[in-house]
């Protein structure tokens, strides 16, 4: 607190780019606007205020012209292959400053086009203490490099919550044009690193494809590995349109201190995925905060 903050977005209006964020062929820019807004705290993580009122913008809460709010339209090239300043702010008091990111809906904007828009975000103080930057409620994910191993960190998990179960609901994993995929869920340590670098192993039960969300966890795997394409079935992409949930226990035993981050490790061999999964974390129906 009492430090700057910056909040900023890469390509926010979507620029083709196979580095960094994106990886993606195809119509870009297909007719949509995409908004940007970040909101004050409201000094409690149960009470989430994304009212127009409470944003920064309104609030006049960035400054260096950063506007706190702006809306992308369709070709817009503001911010292209770059990351863009959308907020910043001194934080007075500790909390959840939510950004919200819209495509529908937007004030002033009619509905229209279609289209994918990949972008990153990152939160620096100009101090030694860096804010946390996670997903509320739900989290997506979009893979597309050819032959490629994604490892990425999924949620914190503290000590609390030894002896309870995780639960992970996702839908649509395993698209691709190509090849065998699995994904395994691994518990701490995760090694801290940018990309976490665990090899630890844990049980755990998930569900054949379902239609709606809770599918029965009605199969196993010893070390929490789930296979999402197999390239000799048919159909190959097992969850195509469909949700995958998955429980691991959490060991009565369970404890970290610095480290208590869960990571998954999402192995393509050598296909070619096209792969948009949306991630929703729970312990035994308490949110979790997700991080990508």
């Amino acid at each position: 607190m009492g430090t700057p903050v910056t909040v900023s977005i890469y390509d926010p209006s979507f620029g083709p780019n196979p580095t960094l964020s994106e990886n993606y062929s195809g119509t870009i820019r297909a007719g949509f606007a995409t908004s940007y807004q970040l909101f004050n705290t409201s000094g409690s993580a149960l009470a989430i205020d994304t009212t127009p009122a409470n944003g920064m913008d309104a609030l006049g809460r960035c400054s260096g012209r950063t506007p706190g709010y702006q809306v992308f339209g369709s070709g817009s090239t503001l911010g292209q292959n770059d990351w863009w300043p959308l907020c910043t702010f001194t934080p007075t008091v500790p909390g959840i400053y939510p950004i919200q990111v819209k495509s529908s809906a937007i004030r002033g904007v009619a509905d229209a086009g279609s289209g994918s828009n990949v972008h990153s975000l990152r939160a620096i103080s100009s101090g030694a203490s860096q804010p946390r930057l996670y997903a509320l409620n739900d989290l997506s994910i979009y893979t597309a490099t050819v032959g490629s191993v994604a490892r990425f960190y999924l949620a914190e998990i503290g000590p609390q919550y030894a002896g309870h179960i995780l639960q992970v609901d996702l839908f649509d994993p395993g698209d691709g044009q190509s090849g065998d995929y699995s994904m395994t869920f691994r518990p701490p340590p995760s090694g801290l690193a940018v990309v976490p670098n665990s090899r630890a192993s844990v049980g755990c039960s998930y569900s054949p494809p379902s239609l709606t969300i809770g599918g029965a966890p009605t199969l196993s795997s010893s070390t929490c590995t789930i296979q999402t394409r197999n390239s000799s079935a048919s159909p190959p992409n097992r969850y195509n349109n469909s949700w995958l949930r998955v429980q691991i226990p959490i060991p009565a035993t369970y404890g970290c201190t610095r480290d208590c981050w869960w990571s998954v490790e999402y192995n393509f061999g050598s296909g070619s995925p096209t792969d948009r999964t949306v991630w929703s974390v729970n312990v035994l129906g308490d949110p979790v905060h997700l991080t990508n």
